[in-house]
């Protein structure tokens, strides 16, 4: 009746997962910048805003990954991908993902453990509310997942009409950027925007990798991603222009916090170059077809950029 340990994390995709936290570190990031330039200083209840922000937008995302991996597996989407997935890059086999339900595991399991993590998003983001006492934040909650379930779910989904990209910098940018910083300290500014900003357009390429995988399979499937579109090529051009926004928007940042001084912007700066080193590696692994170290680098991007971010504010 359960899903095995392995059958969950096929289905779950944890490459995937690990931007999760990526908005929240930019958040609380920009969050303590903003206490500090008040002189002010973060408490136990900050810190426990913190954990709770990450374990709902964890839980939020797990349940999109997983709903995700049912519905593309009953509507027959992810079949036959193993012969078309990767076709338009230079001709090579792409090395594929396992899957959940299109791997064999019964749909109703990986739909059971889509259940259980929106429970988990419920009771850490009722904790969420109940700590800061914004009631409120519910309906942003319910619109998380709302937009987690019917990205591929529902007789419409908005996955399979080009929003994934829009869909990535609403909730993994202003949503997930701003919400953590208002929740941590009762407002937001300018910095917050920017780190939103920043939030959407590094966790885009992990989509854009698994759109240039499958840039010949999806539309067969009545799947029409952006990069059904704009092509292989477009959809690689994409992917780099987002890392080098999100990095540009990191140097003006750095910039802006360091109020022109040369002296106190490289630090700040030298705190981006790992970014940068990791979204050329990822990009590189991508024209190459190779998928499994690419989707592995988006994450790790996607991570370090968040703690990156810390240094950017704080240094």
């Amino acid at each position: 009746m359960f899903i095995t340990i392995q059958e969950y994390k096929d289905a779950l995709r944890p490459s995937a997962l690990l931007c999760s936290p990526t908005p929240v570190l930019i958040g609380t990031a920009v969050a303590l910048r903003q206490l500090f330039s008040q002189g002010l200083r973060p408490d136990a209840r900050f810190w426990l805003i913190a954990l709770l922000c990450c374990l709902t937008a964890v839980f939020i995302h797990s349940t999109c990954n997983l709903a995700n991996d049912y519905f593309d597996g009953i509507r027959g989407t992810d079949e036959g991908r193993s012969s078309l997935s990767g076709a338009g890059a230079d001709g090579s086999v792409p090395d594929l993902p396992r899957r959940g339900v299109a791997g064999g595991v019964e749909p109703r399991k990986v739909l059971l453990s889509a259940y259980l993590n929106i429970l988990m998003a419920c009771l850490s983001g009722l904790t969420l509310c109940w700590v800061t006492s914004h009631w409120w934040m519910i309906l942003v909650g319910i619109f998380c997942l709302l937009g987690a379930w019917f990205y591929t779910g529902g007789k419409h989904p908005y996955g399979y009409r080009a929003m994934g990209e829009l869909s990535i910098m609403i909730f993994f940018g202003l949503v997930g950027v701003l919400a953590t910083q208002y929740l941590e300290t009762g407002s937001i500014d300018r910095h917050g925007f920017i780190g939103a900003l920043v939030g959407g357009l590094i966790c885009i390429p992990v989509l854009e990798i698994n759109n240039y995988r499958d840039i010949d399979a999806d539309p067969l499937a009545g799947k029409y991603t952006l990069s059904s579109f704009i092509g292989a090529r477009g959809t690689l051009i994409l992917m780099g222009s987002c890392y080098a926004l999100a990095v540009i928007l990191g140097v003006v940042e750095s910039w802006s916090l360091s109020d022109g001084s040369l002296a106190n912007v490289w630090p700040r700066l030298l705190c981006l170059l790992p970014v940068l080193a990791l979204a050329i590696a990822t990009t590189a692994a991508s024209c190459r077809n190779r998928f499994s170290r690419a989707f592995a680098l988006s994450g790790y991007t996607d991570l370090l950029t968040g703690f990156c971010w810390l240094g950017v504010c704080l240094l």
